[in-house]
């Protein structure tokens, strides 16, 4: 009868004590008498002896139903970790919370401090744990102050985050760019020419990031001068010998006279460094396109693909 009438904190501490106390499989009559006659934060602290005191209040988040002997070890385990504060502040203690902090607790420990700045979600913990662990593979994760106040929101931690990426340093190019060419030396440094030029690397939209993180592996060797301004981004086919120009603009993306980008080919040829007008595969397709356009030409070669391929 008393448990018709019990609240949810009573149903989930009485549910726990049935799944996880000792003494709880005893004879049905003897466990009856106990649970009828026991205060149920009694009954809890039998069947979660760790759990802070906190807990009890919490379970009446915890649904209308008493649940399996696995959720409540989940919960158990949860409550004295380091999200336990978090998860016994506010929100449902359901299964997806639970999960969510099984996902927080298995990423790279900065994670868990900043996935409390943001909404709860298994996706932006995914995505916090991407971008710690390139950070601190990169060895970036000491450049800033991870500390927030509790009250700080996304902004405040995303500020953190971009303050670590602005720290990530370009490896060398393999040449030295001629004047007035300069290699931009960091993510944080792109930003800032994105910035003064007013384009789409100053911030973190998904085009501007693929850009920051392609100087950070290498994929790409950014140069920069400012008279006159231009912002020109290469990408190596042979480290330090061969690349193709990939983009070149000046403040607002404004076109760049084409007698700087060839004065900029012929000195670095000088040195002993070759870029190319065009990308590989574009010109590539551009010869493939011409021949497929000019296959029914009386003097066109007769052999096929296939008789190609196998001489």
């Amino acid at each position: 009868m008393r448990l018709l009438v019990a609240p949810r904190t009573a149903v989930h501490s009485i549910g726990a004590y049935l799944h996880l106390a000792p003494g709880a499989d005893g004879p049905d009559q003897d466990v009856g008498r106990r649970i009828e006659n026991t205060d149920p934060r009694e009954l809890l602290l039998a069947a979660l002896p760790d759990a802070p005191p906190r807990l009890y209040r919490a379970l009446n988040r915890a649904g209308d139903q008493v649940r399996g002997s696995r959720y409540y070890r989940r919960l158990g385990a949860a409550v004295t970790g380091p999200l336990g504060p978090s998860l016994l502040e506010a929100g449902l203690l359901n299964e997806d919370r639970l999960d969510h902090v099984d996902s927080v607790l298995a990423a790279d420990p900065l994670v868990a401090p900043l996935s409390a700045h943001f909404p709860s979600s298994a996706f932006t913990i995914d995505h916090l744990d991407t971008l710690v662990t390139l950070l601190r593979a990169h060895a970036a994760t000491d450049a800033v102050d991870w500390r927030l106040a509790p009250n700080a929101g996304p902004r405040a931690a995303f500020r953190r985050m971009q303050q670590a990426l602005d720290a990530l340093t370009a490896p060398d190019p393999g040449f030295e760019p001629p004047a007035p060419f300069r290699v931009v030396p960091s993510l944080g440094g792109l930003r800032r020419i994105g910035i003064s030029f007013e384009n789409c690397v100053a911030d973190a939209g998904h085009y501007a990031a693929r850009h920051w993180f392609r100087l950070a592996d290498g994929s790409a060797v950014f140069l920069f001068a400012d008279d006159p301004p231009v912002l020109l981004a290469l990408r190596p086919l042979i480290p330090g010998a061969l690349f193709v120009i990939e983009d070149v603009a000046g403040p607002k993306n404004a076109p760049v006279s084409p007698e700087v980008v060839e004065k900029l080919r012929s000195d670095l040829l000088a040195s002993g460094v070759t870029v190319l007008r065009l990308d590989p595969a574009d010109a590539l397709w551009h010869l493939h396109s011409l021949a497929a356009r000019n296959s029914k030409r009386a003097d066109d070669d007769v052999e096929t693909d296939l008789e190609w391929l196998a001489a």
